[in-house]
């Protein structure tokens, strides 16, 4: 077999469920988007926590999480008799 083949059945990479691309096209031609906008940022504007978040991500991205690591530890591991 080839290498990088896939031998089981199943979707093939980056194709959408086909009840995904229905829900897609409908809110493409049904949703006023202005409109969900303008209710998001009065309910952000009055305090709402959950639409001001929306309307954050949306705007400027998900802030990226920074994680430091530090590996700077002496860890001493005891097994039997012998220490590493």
């Amino acid at each position: 077999m080839a290498k990088g083949k896939k031998t089981g059945g199943g979707s093939r990479k980056g194709i959408r469920n086909k009840s995904t691309l229905e829900v897609k096209d409908l809110l493409d031609s049904e949703a006023d988007f202005k409109a969900i906008i303008t209710k998001l940022n009065e309910l952000a504007l009055k305090g709402d926590v959950l639409a001001a978040k929306l309307l954050m991500e949306y705007r400027f991205g998900k802030p990226s999480q920074h994680i430091e690591l530090d590996t700077n530890h002496d860890i001493s591991v005891t097994i039997g008799d012998n220490q590493l």
